[in-house]
């Protein structure tokens, strides 16, 4: 499977991304949803939270166990899908910064998963 490379993320950027990550799981988790069995929307969540979790401890982990100040990131198509869906929901609190963050990622991991053949 191909993985996707973020290059050259500063830990703050990678903070503003686990940021996202957690404010998004918070709103799915408020979100009511059926959970009938003619429900796919449950099981999309379900597996959406399980991946974007699953991202959040390696983005944590790569933060914690790297002393470089800039660092690549790889993650699998899955995550990748995931962080796009993140970063294209926005929050109406977030500064410009955290803005420019969530918009390089999005135009990043968007050129990419197009790119592939």
């Amino acid at each position: 499977m191909t993985n996707i490379l973020l290059k050259k993320c500063t830990r703050d950027e990678i903070e503003v991304l686990r940021e996202q990550i957690h404010a998004f799981l918070q709103q799915q988790a408020e979100k009511p949803i059926g959970k009938s069995k003619g429900n796919i929307d449950f099981y999309v969540n379900c597996i959406l939270v399980d991946v974007l979790k699953r991202l959040s401890i390696k983005l944590r982990n790569k933060v914690e166990l790297s002393c470089k100040y800039q660092v690549t990131i790889r993650i699998s198509q899955f995550e990748a899908s995931a962080l796009l869906l993140v970063c294209h929901w926005e929050l109406r609190f977030l500064n410009a910064y955290q803005k420019n963050v969530l918009m390089k990622t999005r135009n990043n991991i968007d050129q990419q998963l197009t790119n592939f053949n």
